[in-house]
């Protein structure tokens, strides 16, 4: 995929992600054509990558539009990030070294340190990276891209409102979880502690739904 491609699908992306272009709000070549100064071209591929990301809608004669994030179909889609994560985690279980606990352990402090100083940005791009790292761990190329994918809608789920103040110490908790199975060398413990994990998750997206959809 061409550069220019690359960039007018990461603008685009990013301003989904962000709020900036609403559920439902319509997209039209011409205006982003206009706004981003690229050719139809890229915008026309810019919208199939987000289509695959699940991203907008095209609908035939009428444009694309931004995909609509209802509570069914954010759950739902956690449901299938269990699924792929939790395989990453078993993958990474068999190919886990003192190294990779030890960055591991690396992010959990950094975890700790943003729960201490109230900091959503550190907490969120150390779990993140907590996350990646599994991922890489696992060594399954195909593995990432669909967990990838997923993030990416799930994303579109303002947690900021939640994560620090009413969640971040039992996410914390649940991490230091995950860890200490996988130090422990213990496979169900990691089943369970992740399992965990995504059930407190998709239970506190209910609770707090109206603060957070986007």
């Amino acid at each position: 995929m061409a550069k220019r491609t690359v960039d007018t699908y990461k603008i685009l992306r990013d301003k989904i992600l962000s709020g900036e272009f609403r559920p439902a709000q319509r997209l039209t070549e011409a205006k982003v054509v206009e706004e981003l100064g690229v050719s139809r071209n890229h915008v026309r591929m810019a919208f199939q990558r987000l289509v695959a990301d699940g991203l907008i809608d095209l609908q035939p004669n009428q444009g694309a539009a931004v995909t609509d994030v209802t509570l069914e179909s954010i759950l739902d889609v956690f449901v299938a990030r269990e699924a792929l994560e939790l395989e990453a985690y078993r993958r990474a279980f068999s190919r886990m070294t003192k190294g990779n606990l030890a960055k591991l352990e690396e992010l959990i402090e950094k975890m700790r340190t943003a729960i201490d100083e109230n900091d959503f940005d550190l907490y969120s791009s150390s779990a993140i990276n907590f996350r990646v790292l599994i991922l890489d761990i696992s060594d399954s190329p195909h593995l990432r891209q669909l967990a990838d994918s997923l993030l990416l809608i799930t994303g579109r789920v303002v947690l900021r409102k939640v994560m620090i103040p009413l969640r971040g110490k039992s996410s914390l908790a649940e991490h230091e979880a995950l860890l200490n199975a996988l130090k422990g060398n213990n496979l169900g413990g990691i089943d369970t502690a992740f399992r965990r994990h995504m059930a407190n998750l998709k239970a506190d997206i209910e609770q707090y739904w109206d603060i957070i959809r986007p």
